[in-house]
């Protein structure tokens, strides 16, 4: 069986080949393949801050308008209301979407791809029916934190230095770790910013969220702190319960904490993570972030005053709003055993203080309160060494590059 598969992928393979060397590309026609998380999260077009994919084609779409014909990927569940958006709300404008992810696709739905003369992605798909004549732009997704070449060493990573003709960076060091990782060619990394920093740097107010956060809470938010976990590659298959922060909790007092100190806590749960083992018995005061396509995570940590985080490259984004972070280490120990980190050891790239336990949470929780923001230039050395840039021009950067070296059509 495993024979038969094989040789029917290589079959496709090979029929997407030829097909896609024989159809004609548009030379002003562009294709976008968003994080394939994009569902789960409630991202599309029109809720576009918190991927670099989406960030840039609304970049286009704002500065140029018609100029360029636009094709986006979406999930085979999106395709229809999306459709019908774009073609209510962006009526002179040549955008469609075509179904990349999610079940029952068909050879037939790479066919907006092949007319495309560039295809910008955030991860690295495979692109059989790739000809010569196009260009596969990385926006990428993430700036590593951990271990991702360990995790994807495998040999389809083999095939994306091919696959990639320009990987768009944000700084010297994501170049290093990810062209390793990869196994792309370093010479093919630009240090230009990435798009939905743009977004996160121009920071405006969500009426969606506010309504959401006044539901939650039955007295005054004076601090949001948001919870952006990873997700755990140990906890796959398990349905063992526990609270969202990982530790034990005594919930009478923790909502007597964060009623008295005025917090509400949004946990943002990794696309990835599964939440079969996440409590949702939850006090007073914290509350778990539901997908909803009017806002995501970027209007998340615009919001909030603190971040919680752990293992992930939220915690390097969020270094460019320049405010507190306290890191959850309750289960370093699993995760460096089963996972990994880009960096050892961790804490020269730490800039907050780190809890493992309710006890401690509150400790940490309390120096912030008391003012106690001891971390404020760490924190701008970390962002520094992850950011070249830290202003909100990426998206025009990457355009002018792309213009100037003959990728896009000016």
């Amino acid at each position: 069986m495993k024979y038969l598969l094989n040789l029917y992928s290589l079959i496709v393979n090979q029929y997407l080949k030829l097909r896609g060397s024989l159809v004609q590309k548009g030379a002003d026609t562009l294709a976008f393949i968003p994080h394939g998380g994009m569902y789960a999260n409630g991202y599309d077009l029109f809720n576009y801050k918190s991927d670099n994919c989406l960030a840039f084609l609304h970049y286009l779409i704002e500065r140029f308008g018609s100029k360029y014909k636009y094709r986006l990927a979406c999930d085979i569940r999106q395709y229809d209301e999306l459709s019908k958006r774009i073609k209510s709300e962006l009526p002179d404008i040549d955008i469609k979407c075509f179904p990349f992810f999610g079940l029952n696709l068909r050879p037939a739905h790479y066919q907006e791809l092949m007319r495309s003369s560039v295809i910008f992605t955030a991860e690295g798909y495979p692109l059989p029916f790739k000809s010569p004549e196009q260009k596969v732009v990385f926006l990428s997704y993430f700036i590593p934190f951990k271990d991702d070449y360990n995790y994807h060493h495998n040999v389809d990573q083999e095939n994306f230095d091919g696959l990639f003709d320009l990987c768009v960076s944000s700084s010297l060091i994501y170049s290093n770790i990810v062209a390793h990782t990869y196994h792309v060619e370093f010479g093919k990394f630009k240090v230009l910013g990435f798009p939905r920093d743009d977004e996160l740097i121009n920071t405006k107010t969500c009426p969606a969220l506010e309504d959401e956060i006044k539901k939650n809470v039955d007295y005054e938010v004076k601090k949001v702190f948001l919870y952006s976990p990873t997700h755990r590659d140990y906890e796959e298959r398990s349905d063992t319960k526990r609270s969202v922060l990982g530790f034990g909790i005594d919930k009478t007092r923790m909502e007597k904490f964060l009623r008295e100190s005025g917090i509400l806590i949004i946990c943002k749960l990794h696309s990835h993570q599964n939440e079969a083992v996440i409590s949702h018995d939850m006090p007073h005061g914290m509350m778990i972030h539901q997908s909803t396509n009017s806002y995501g995570l970027c209007e998340l940590m615009q919001r909030a005053d603190v971040l919680i985080t752990d293992y992930t490259s939220t915690y390097f984004d969020y270094l460019l709003l320049d405010r507190p972070v306290l890191f959850n280490f309750y289960d370093y120990q699993v995760y460096q055993e089963t996972r990994g980190f880009s960096y050892d050891p961790l804490e020269p790239i730490l800039a907050g203080d780190v809890f493992t336990d309710e006890t401690s949470f509150y400790e940490t929780c309390n120096q912030l309160l008391k003012g106690e923001d001891k971390y404020g230039g760490k924190r701008r050395w970390v962002r520094d060494l992850q950011h070249k840039y830290t202003d909100a021009n990426a998206s025009e950067r990457i355009y002018n590059y792309l213009v100037d070296h003959k990728v896009l059509l000016g």
